[in-house]
């Protein structure tokens, strides 16, 4: 489950395949294992959006998962 050298391999190759399949290209590695993420257990994590296609580093996001509450009155007499 860890990231190893092999795994980092099959998910550059599965990513390259993902952004040649976006401009309108055929697929450069054509092996099964190169059409699943290995890493789909730590994909969750970095997609910020909720997108699945959208990552960004955590710190640089725009937040979009809070909401704002309207339930709350009498805070301005504190």
């Amino acid at each position: 489950m860890g990231i190893t050298e092999y795994s980092t391999e099959q998910y550059t190759k599965y990513l390259a395949n993902i952004r040649l399949r976006s401009i309108g290209l055929e697929p450069l590695y054509t092996d099964k294992k190169y059409s699943k993420s290995p890493y789909t257990h730590l994909e969750r994590f970095s997609d910020t959006k909720k997108e699945a296609h959208t990552k960004a580093n955590f710190f640089e996001a725009s937040v979009t998962s809070y909401v704002m509450s309207s339930g709350v009155s009498g805070w301005d007499e504190i």
